[in-house]
């Protein structure tokens, strides 16, 4: 599911009856092998119905840049998150109840406003935002020049499953605290597109799991 549809290497390489890699393959990750098996070696017209296939993945060892990483279902998703996440920032550190403001008395001393509750839920909502944002990005650059694919002994998807969780929880919370309006509707707004992009990275997690429960790669045929 995280292979990319663009690709123009070669799809697929299957050796029958040995696992034995031709020389030419010297940077392919093994995939999962399957086997097929049926009762008799030998079928009724004397050949064998019993073999083993083992796939191998194709991975790059050189790094390019490929805008086609915004066409797969990973790169749609990242994009969305980083809109999301940007937004919720921008509105979370522009309302007004997310600083402090003083009110003037005649004789030049001031008398601070100040929303401790409001404040510390903003400053939350701001880092939790802001990391997601950044992570997400620099994600998105190591897909986009095959950085991933070039580091392919790392369990991304793993990695990547493991992040969104994490993030979806912390914005799940981030979310909550900003419920108090304080009489300020962009709060509200906050709140949305922080629950929106949480939603998107519990969907990232799932396609991340289930592609390494299936022994997939996070990029590479």
């Amino acid at each position: 599911m995280e292979d990319p549809p663009y690709s123009t290497k070669t799809e697929g390489i299957y050796n029958y009856g040995s696992t034995a890699q031709p020389a030419s393959l010297q940077n392919s990750v093994p995939g999962s092998p399957a086997s097929y098996a049926q009762r008799d070696v030998y079928g009724a017209g004397g050949f064998p119905s019993q073999q083993t296939v083992q796939s191998t993945r194709i991975v790059g060892l050189s790094p390019f840049f490929d805008w086609r990483y915004f066409m797969t279902v990973s790169g749609i998703l990242k994009v969305i998150e980083l809109v999301f996440t940007f937004i919720a920032f921008v509105i979370s550190v522009a309302t007004w109840s997310s600083h402090t403001f003083y009110i003037y008395a005649n004789n030049g001393s001031r008398t601070p406003l100040y929303y401790p509750y409001a404040y510390g839920s903003s400053v939350w909502t701001d880092i939790v935002t802001s990391i997601a944002f950044l992570i997400t990005l620099a994600l998105l650059i190591l897909y986009l020049f095959h950085l991933i694919e070039k580091y392919y002994q790392v369990q991304w998807l793993l990695v990547e499953c493991l992040y969104c969780l994490a993030v979806a929880f912390c914005l799940l919370i981030a979310g909550a605290v900003m419920i108090p309006a304080y009489g300020d509707p962009a709060r509200g707004a906050v709140v949305f597109f922080c629950w929106a992009a949480m939603v998107v990275y519990f969907v990232d997690a799932f396609l991340k799991f289930r592609a390494y429960r299936a022994g997939e790669v996070a990029q590479g045929i």
